[in-house]
């Protein structure tokens, strides 16, 4: 709109809904129904037979590094907050609140790796997520009324940010900056999935240690990818 963000709505707010018109969209010729996540305007529309049936805000992946250690790992992987570019396709989803090896997803339905579109506390008007597309936790409740497994999921934009070189801790070395250690060790959130069945996942996001937290990006390592958990015993 070329006015600053102030959280409510004015006269050029008034305008701009009047004179509202659907953005064009990012693969006009692919799949009829589709979801369309557009990384540089922090938007996702979703395509019902061409038709667009909701158009809601996100938070995609920040591009700051940070680690983390992946389950029933002894190492910590350190990577940066990337939500690829790439057509991609849902594959898994959790009508529930989702434990991954750094905290919780809401609704999560997943559709590159342990990447997912989920609900989310808190969505800023800009890039803040580790990887996942993050949605208002009330768009989470009947986003999987809405598309099924198998729907195309197309990302567009990337991330401002360098890949950093691919960085892996032994856990007897200290902590990176800014990381928190107990007894000399890197401290996780978070324990194993209690969900039979479920994707290979990747770390996800903790600003506390009382707030759900998000699922990652694709790692700059070798290798993070995960068998899926065993089932609780």
């Amino acid at each position: 709109m070329g006015v600053p963000v102030s959280g409510r709505l004015g006269e050029p707010e008034r305008l701009a809904l009047m004179n509202f018109q659907y953005p064009a969209p990012l693969k006009p010729d692919a799949e009829p129904n589709r979801t369309e996540i557009d990384v540089t305007k922090q938007v996702m529309t979703l395509y019902i037979d061409r038709q667009v049936r909701l158009i809601t805000t996100i938070s995609t992946g920040s591009g700051k590094n940070y680690c983390y250690t992946p389950f029933y790992k002894t190492v910590r992987v350190c990577e940066d907050a990337n939500t690829p570019e790439g057509r991609f396709t849902y594959t898994y989803f959790v009508n529930a609140w989702h434990r991954s090896p750094l905290g919780q997803l809401y609704k999560p339905f997943y559709f590159n790796g342990g990447i997912a579109v989920h609900g989310y506390p808190d969505v800023p008007v800009r890039p803040a997520s580790h990887g996942c597309t993050r949605v208002p936790m009330r768009v989470a409740d009947y986003w999987s009324t809405l598309v099924a497994k198998g729907d195309a999921v197309y990302v567009v934009g990337k991330t401002a940010t360098t890949l950093s070189a691919p960085n892996v801790i032994n856990p007897k070395q200290s902590a990176l900056p800014g990381t928190r250690t107990v007894g000399g060790v890197p401290s996780v959130a978070g324990q194993p999935t209690t969900t039979t069945g479920a994707p290979t996942l990747g770390p996800v996001e903790s600003t506390s240690t009382s707030t759900p937290t998000e699922s990652s990006s694709t790692s700059t390592t070798t290798s993070t990818t995960e068998p899926p958990p065993p089932p609780p015993l």
